[in-house]
């Protein structure tokens, strides 16, 4: 039979080795613990990194196609521009690209730098394209300018044999225009509808869709759509005054004029409110 000492040092022996079980047990399940730690980390990892890539993706390709206007659908179009009085086609398939200041146009051909001039449909009559954004400017609305952004279009409809404008963005949102302008905050004023535009002395009708370039005491063009007409006056002396219904748009300084009052142009587009039907 076992003594008391023997016994004694059986159950020493047993609680040591319970004791290293439970220490190799403890670290073993910690160090799963530290593992699935880890792994649940890499995976949310992986994850969040998917997810921000594709984010990404999607950012980029919206401010992408923000910045690219896709000209033909199943026909392809034909436009022209005026500079200076020459007329310049494109022809094609095509595809107008902004790069912050920098407007190009891609076609069958090549690639065109084009500028800030408006881009008229060859094969439609009654619409109009802007490749930057332009001030509209309503002469009822007192004292507030609206912006439109680039990539738009201006349509002119006749209805009961009167003329109604309508402002079309890049995603096909048609916005009904009153009486109404447009000044690219520099030289150029379009006009949405029927104008009349006085040059020392000598009065200029122009119908919806036209364009006049003032430089103070400098050169004017003027673009008759319906005519398909450009004019240069080289040089005038006095003020450009147009006339849209019951106000006047003196050209030369950039102030629309009331019976018993005036206000200055704004020159800084970009700062304007994005128009929306009022």
């Amino acid at each position: 039979m076992q003594n008391d000492n023997e016994i004694n040092m059986i159950n020493t022996v047993d609680e040591k080795t319970l004791k290293k079980r439970l220490l190799d047990t403890r670290k073993k399940v910690n160090k799963e613990r530290k593992n699935k730690k880890k792994l649940r980390i890499i995976l949310v990892s992986i994850i969040c990194s998917v997810i921000l890539l594709i984010v990404s993706i999607v950012i980029f390709l919206y401010y992408r196609n923000l910045n690219k206007y896709q000209l033909t659908t199943e026909e392809n179009h034909n436009l022209y521009q005026y500079f200076q009085g020459v007329k310049v086609e494109y022809k094609g398939k095509l595809t107008i690209k902004k790069n912050n200041d920098e407007i190009k146009l891609s076609q069958d051909v090549g690639i065109e730098n084009i500028e800030d001039a408006p881009i008229y449909f060859s094969e439609v009559d009654n619409q109009v394209f802007f490749a930057k954004n332009m001030s509209l400017i309503i002469p009822r609305i007192k004292n507030q300018s609206y912006r439109i952004n680039y990539f738009s279009k201006i349509i002119c409809e006749n209805d009961t044999n009167q003329d109604m404008a309508y402002l079309v963005n890049k995603y096909d949102k048609k916005v009904y225009l009153e009486e109404s302008f447009l000044y690219d905050g520099d030289n150029l004023y379009f006009f949405i509808y029927d104008t009349s535009v006085v040059v020392d002395g000598k009065k200029y009708d122009l119908d919806a869709l036209s364009y006049v370039i003032v430089n103070y005491k400098g050169q004017i063009e003027i673009y008759d759509k319906t005519n398909d007409k450009y004019t240069i006056i080289d040089e005038h002396n006095n003020d450009v005054i147009a006339t849209i219904g019951n106000y006047s748009i003196n050209l030369s300084t950039d102030v629309l004029m009331y019976k018993d009052d005036s206000r200055l142009l704004i020159k800084n587009i970009d700062n304007l409110p994005l128009y929306e039907d009022k």
